[in-house]
C-alpha cells in the first residue's frame, strides 16, 4: 500500500522562553504517518525550531493515549537545544489537539542522538548522541506512568563503550538462540555488538 499525503496545515507562528530555541515567522508543519492506514498527516509546526533531533512515541500507561515526542536538537543557528516537545494522540493515530507542548527536559542538552522505544511502547531511550562537550556515551531513558503530568527523565546506569553520535537504535523483543550463540563467539572476538 501506498503512502498519502493529508492536507498540510497553515504555519503558526510561536512566542518561546527556551533561551536555546529560535523563533521562526513561518515553520513548516510536522509530519506524521499511520502505519495501519500509511496516510501521511500534517500536524502543527514543533514551538522550536528544531532539526537533528531524536523521536520516539510512547503509550501512556493504562490509557489508549499515546504521545510523540521530539527531543533535542539543533536551532538554526546549530545550537544544542535541551528540550523537547510532546504531541499527544489517540491510539488511532488521531490528534488531541493539534498543537506541541513543551516537557519536561532532558537531563544533558542533545543532538544526533539514536532513538528507539520498548517493545511495548512504554519507555523511550535516548541514545549517545552530540553535547556541548563532544560525542556521549549516555543511555537516557523517558517514562510516563499514568499520564503525561507523571513523565520523568532518568539516565540509565549504563553506558555505551564508545561515544557515539547519529547512531541508530532498534529494539529487538528477543534474541534468536541462534544468533545469540555467534554473538558468543565470533561477533564478541571482535568487539562486535549485535
Amino acid at each position: 500500500m501506498e503512502a498519502q499525503v493529508g492536507k498540510p496545515l497553515k504555519p503558526v507562528k510561536k512566542t518561546l522562553t527556551n533561551p536555546n530555541s529560535e523563533i521562526v515567522d513561518q515553520q513548516p508543519p510536522s509530519w506524521s504517518i499511520s502505519f495501519k492506514t500509511m496516510i501521511w498527516q500534517a500536524h502543527a509546526p514543533l514551538n522550536a525550531d528544531r532539526h537533528k533531533h531524536s523521536c520516539g512515541v510512547l503509550k501512556i500507561q493504562s490509557s489508549e493515549e499515546k504521545l510523540v515526542v521530539a527531543v533535542g536538537g539543533s536551532n538554526k543557528g546549530n545550537n544544542i537545544l535541551n528540550s523537547m516537545e510532546t504531541l499527544m494522540v489517540t491510539e488511532n493515530d488521531e490528534v488531541f489537539a493539534d498543537q506541541w507542548e513543551f516537557g519536561p527536559d532532558p537531563p544533558v542538552t542533545i543532538k544526533d542522538a539514536a532513538s528507539t522505544t520498548t517493545a511495548g511502547k512504554e519507555e523511550l531511550y535516548i541514545i549517545g548522541g552530540t553535547t556541548n562537550n563532544g560525542n556521549s556515551d549516555s543511555i537516557l531513558k523517558f517514562h510516563c506512568s499514568h499520564n503525561v503530568m507523571k513523565c520523568i527523565w532518568t539516565i540509565v546506569d549504563m553506558e555505551l563503550t564508545t561515544p557515539s553520535s547519529r547512531g541508530l537504535a532498534i529494539m529487538m523483543p528477543s534474541v534468536p538462540m541462534g544468533l545469540r550463540q555467534y554473538q558468543n563467539s565470533r561477533a564478541c572476538d571482535k568487539g562486535t555488538a549485535l
